[in-house]
């Protein structure tokens, strides 16, 4: 799956690229998260946060505490697809039942421009979150209830994006956009 201003683009084990079409919808994609297990996507784009529940053929949008807001990233955990974290243009936000409701979340990070989130793949309760105009990569134990910053450990504060690696689950990868990874 590939998020990209254009669109969202589905590829397939043999290599052929399929643009996903989400029914009335102009705007930007700016980030995508599946849950394969459960064949659920969800697009992050400038007018909120849209969900497709058959693997992309039909969507729908998620309400959200803030009508449609601009979702920069998404992410579904890994140890369950009932949590999904986005980060919007100031903030966070949470659900635990599938988008049915939403909490705001991320106490600790100054308001700003959060633009990266990734669930720990070992560990349920981790939540990472990247952000790009007060600089920062923040960690919680809590499940987004507060956040600490460990922006001493990364050489770049302005965090694009963040990876853990899928071979070595105690190796993180973070992208900045001072350069470097």
């Amino acid at each position: 799956m590939v998020a990209a201003w254009s669109g969202l683009y589905q590829i397939s084990e043999t290599g052929q690229i399929e643009k996903l079409k989400i029914a009335n919808y102009i705007g930007k994609i700016l980030s995508v998260a599946t849950d394969q297990k459960q064949q659920i996507i969800y697009a992050g784009t400038n007018q909120g946060l849209y969900r497709s529940s058959d693997n992309g053929k039909v969507w729908e949008i998620v309400p959200v505490i803030d009508q449609n807001p601009i979702v920069q990233a998404v992410n579904v955990s890994p140890h369950d697809a009932n949590n999904v974290m986005i980060t919007t243009d100031s903030t966070c936000f949470l659900t635990k039942d599938g988008g049915k409701t939403w909490r705001r979340r991320g106490g600790g990070i100054p308001y700003g421009d959060p633009i990266a989130v990734r669930f720990s793949n070992t560990n349920p309760n981790v939540i990472l979150v990247g952000d790009y105009r007060n600089g920062g990569l923040y960690i919680s134990t809590d499940l987004g209830e507060s956040f600490t910053p460990i922006n001493q450990q990364v050489p770049s504060n302005r965090i694009g994006a963040i990876s853990f690696d899928n071979f070595d689950p105690d190796r993180l990868y973070v992208g900045s956009f001072s350069g470097g990874v």
